[in-house]
């Protein structure tokens, strides 16, 4: 499956909430922590972990190209229930865990075909204010729903968490 998103900085997360009702969003899940370890992978791949509440998700993503600017990933994900049996497993086939992870806060909404989440960074990274994710299968939709909550394509980032975090670190 490809992953398709968009990140936005710099939100009033109520008046996006807001705008997202009344275009008939509905609200999946609110403020559910979210810890992800990953590991080295070649360039334009991720290997990641992430437990999700009491669901943990081993997932490789692979970064293909895109023609209007959003972040397209090619996503393979397997759900297991050990989150410290899941990294001892890809440590075994000689997986090297990199240095930190990250933990956060999600609150995800759901408009026609997209998911609409506000990310906030706990612990090391609480300094990186809320920001808004915009995920879905087709890029041109994701850049409606930007435009419906008031956003233009230019503030529609094809940035990673990392990107995120150092852009916050200046």
């Amino acid at each position: 499956m490809n992953e398709i998103e968009v990140k936005i900085l710099d939100i009033n997360k109520q008046e996006i909430i807001q705008t997202i009702e009344k275009l008939g969003g509905k609200l999946l899940f609110e403020n559910k922590e979210f810890n992800a370890v990953f590991f080295e992978s070649p360039e334009n791949q991720v290997i990641r972990i992430r437990q999700e509440g009491d669901e943990v998700v081993i997932c490789h993503k692979n970064k293909l190209n895109s023609k209007t600017g959003a972040k397209i990933m090619e996503e393979t994900e397997i759900i297991t229930d050990n989150f410290n049996t899941s990294i001892k497993l890809l440590q075994n086939l000689g997986h090297t865990l990199t240095e930190g992870g990250i933990r956060k806060t999600r609150t995800s909404y759901k408009l026609n075909n997209c998911k609409i989440e506000f990310d906030k960074m706990l612990d090391k990274y609480n300094f990186v204010p809320e920001f808004l994710e915009i995920e879905g299968t087709d890029e041109n939709e994701i850049y409606q729903i930007a435009e419906k909550l008031g956003f233009n394509k230019k503030q529609c980032l094809n940035w990673g968490a990392n990107q995120v975090i150092e852009h916050y670190k200046q």
